[in-house]
């Protein structure tokens, strides 16, 4: 198979520049004429490699076109780098307003709503003056003024850039900006914005494409009356999931169907395959499979628009359309050669889809499909054609999980149980519940009202039965497997053991069994290696946390967790900021407590003093210490009341500014100790700190 897959070799050239790039040489940025200069000389090698190639050097011709792609994927990933750092530098200027045009429809949170946009014109000194930058802003869900596409907006203020995470294992949502091309962020209430004109884009594909999506919103919901079947078809068509109930987003997680609720490439797939079904006939006329072609690629790019173009939808169409093409101009074609061109095309213009969760998770599903469905067909044979088809989605579904499910645990942390029950339903009955709804959308453009309703009912019918499906496992035990734990080496390892599983199944060969085994012993040492000596680091980490403190203590698979009394009832602030620290320490016991009186928690002792809990740890190892003989004290400042200069004489002590301080408390409090000579961390701009044995 990989033979006669040459573009799995040039992929892995490109994808190792762009990890070079990304993990060694982002902090080196080269100019982009310097860049420039970089692909012409590359254009000159392969106009030599084509040379070499019409002359039968194979092997030279090979080695030179892998050097070619490596040295593209670092100048493609070096090109987006220095947009990005040019995105930051044109706003790091002194304005208070600027001018901002809306790029995309509302995205609702539970009590916000998101907006991509762009930037056009800073307020300098009075001065307008023209900038383009794509940024990201947020208004609350009950603003007065919701925007849309099209909207410009005069914002009083000035953007901020993204905070990296400041806790440890924390959500990076620095980087998950950085890899979509944004470097700024505004949160915009009431008085500090104003849309004072609207500019239709009616000529790109992009307003097309939001246009067709709202269309399609407003008819989806005047003939889906009922609220969940309404929210399933719009997130399952439209990409958006604002109007979905949290419990019903749940069943969908435990049943491990929950890729249904956003558009990507399975959706794409179903409508890929009930078009090529219905398009068949034109591959068996003269020049048909040319008009094929044609029409299958309109078809796709249509329900893309509908879909609004999101990032997953844009992948999935590629693939299918390179897939036709494969099937157009040659008689046999390698299913994973055509996923591999797919995969080049897109990183070769975005490298920094690379990094996304979508499109790594995508393309494994597909690859997973293509490696293992087959062997898993053949294991059932039976002449009942339900059986037999239950069967084939089946195969489906879990060749798909086997590629996906180590970076899924990697990076939810959670396993669903029953997906392998689940999902052959969820995926026949979304078989059928997409092209109703495409349907429905169609039938509504004539007046015959009979009929839409009739195609309504039955699209609302079939979402009724998918909505009921999902909430099967709910009603099993152990429905969801949480805590599981995966680093970066047991990914990679997992993925080498499924390829060798995959090359058994293929070959028969005892050899490969054999490396198979020694695989899956190193892979086991290492994690039992991994998991002990995280079961045996004893720590503390004092949190960064805005408006609260919070500190965690850990001994063994237990935890202590100190707060301020507000902090239990902020379910947000643990989500986001501790919940993958305390999975990634293995912790089974939580034992909660709030931050008043003395105390001894694992290793921590706890007083409490005038100016706020004085905090000693046994090991006394400090990993931001400046002297590894340093043994100090640490006073977590609580108190608003400032004490004189002599009280504050220098001594062995660290005082911690902790974030449940305001701006001018913490302001006063770092004049009194910088005048009297202590060492101070504030832990709202430096971040946690971490105390071990």
């Amino acid at each position: 198979m990989f033979e006669r897959a040459p573009f799995i070799r040039y992929i892995l050239c490109l994808v190792s520049g762009i990890l070079l790039h990304e993990f060694l040489l982002l902090r080196s940025p080269v100019s982009i004429q310097s860049s420039l200069q970089v692909v012409s000389i590359s254009l000159l090698v392969a106009s030599l490699a084509t040379f070499l190639f019409l002359r039968r050097h194979i092997l030279t011709t090979g080695i030179v076109l892998s050097v070619i792609l490596f040295v593209f994927g670092v100048v493609t990933a070096q090109l987006h780098a220095q947009r990005y750092l040019q995105a930051i530098k044109q706003l790091e200027v002194p304005y208070d307003t600027y001018l901002l045009t809306v790029k995309s429809l509302p995205e609702k949170r539970p009590s916000t709503l998101r907006y991509r946009v762009e930037v056009n014109q800073l307020r300098l000194a009075g001065e307008w003056e023209p900038v383009q930058v794509e940024a990201m802003v947020t208004t609350p869900a009950r603003a007065a003024q919701v925007l849309a596409p099209g909207d410009v907006v005069v914002v009083r203020g000035s953007l901020q850039r993204p905070v990296p995470p400041r806790n440890p294992d924390e959500f990076d949502y620095c980087r998950y900006l950085r890899y979509r091309g944004i470097a700024w962020t505004d949160y915009l209430t009431d008085s500090t914005y104003q849309v004072v004109s609207h500019v239709e884009d009616t000529w790109s594909v992009l307003g097309w494409s939001l246009g067709i999506s709202g269309w399609a919103d407003r008819t989806l919901r005047a003939y889906l009356p009922e609220d969940d079947s309404y929210a399933l078809v719009k997130a399952m068509l439209l990409g958006r999931r604002e109007d979905l109930r949290s419990n019903l987003v749940d069943s969908f997680t435990l049943s491990g169907a929950v890729h249904v609720l956003s558009v990507s490439g399975l959706h794409v797939g179903i409508f890929f395959a009930i078009i090529s079904w219905a398009l068949g006939w034109l591959r068996r006329i003269r020049y048909g499979k040319y008009m094929y072609f044609v029409v299958l690629s309109l078809l796709l790019f249509f329900y893309a628009l509908v879909t609004g173009l999101p990032p997953s939808v844009q992948r999935a169409t590629l693939m299918c359309i390179v897939w036709v093409a494969a099937q157009t101009i040659q008689r046999r074609h390698e299913s994973i050669n055509t996923l591999a061109i797919s995969a080049f095309a897109i990183l070769l213009v975005d490298p920094d889809a690379l990094f996304t969760v979508g499109f790594q998770l995508s393309y494994l599903a597909v690859l997973g499909i293509i490696l293992f469905y087959k062997p898993l067909d053949n294991l059932v044979e039976t002449p009942n054609r339900v059986l037999r088809w239950l069967w084939q989605i089946t195969a489906v579904s879990v060749s798909a999980q086997l590629l996906t499910f180590p970076l899924s645990i990697y990076y939810f942390h959670q396993f669903p149980f029953y997906f392998w029950l689940v999902n052959p339903f969820v995926i026949g009955l979304t078989s059928l519940l997409l092209p109703a709804s495409l349907i429905l959308l169609f039938v509504s453009l004539f007046p015959i009202p009979l009929l839409a309703n009739w195609v309504a009912w039955v699209t609302n019918l079939i979402a009724y039965l998918t909505n009921q499906v999902v909430a099967i496992p709910r009603w099993l035990p152990n429905h969801l497997i949480e805590g599981l734990v995966l680093d970066a080496v047991e990914v990679a390892g997992l993925f080498l053991v499924l390829l060798l599983v995959w090359q058994i199944l293929r070959t028969r060969e005892v050899a490969v069994l054999k490396q198979l085994a020694l695989l899956v012993v190193l892979v086991m040492i290492y994690s039992i290696s991994s998991t002990l000596k995280t079961y045996q680091e004893e720590k503390m980490v004092i949190h960064s946390i805005p408006r609260h403190t919070v500190i965690t203590v850990k001994k063994d698979n237990s935890m202590y967790l100190l707060a301020n009394p507000e902090f239990w009832a902020d379910t947000a602030a643990y989500e986001y900021r501790l919940n993958n620290y305390l999975v990634n320490q293995l912790i089974n016991d939580t034992i909660h407590s709030n931050l008043a009186g003395d105390g001894h928690f694992g290793n921590l002792e706890v007083r409490q003093t005038q100016l706020g809990m004085l905090l000693r740890w046994n090991g006394n190892n400090w990993k931001q210490s400046r002297a590894k003989d340093e043994v100090p004290d640490y006073v977590l400042i609580t108190s608003r009341k400032y004490p004189r200069y002599e009280t504050l004489s220098p001594n062995n002590v660290v005082f911690l500014l902790g974030g449940q301080m305001g701006t001018r408390t913490r302001a006063r409090w770092k004049e009194l100790l910088s005048a009297s000579g202590n060492t101070f961390y504030d832990l709202t701009v430096d971040g946690a700190i971490t105390l071990t044995d």
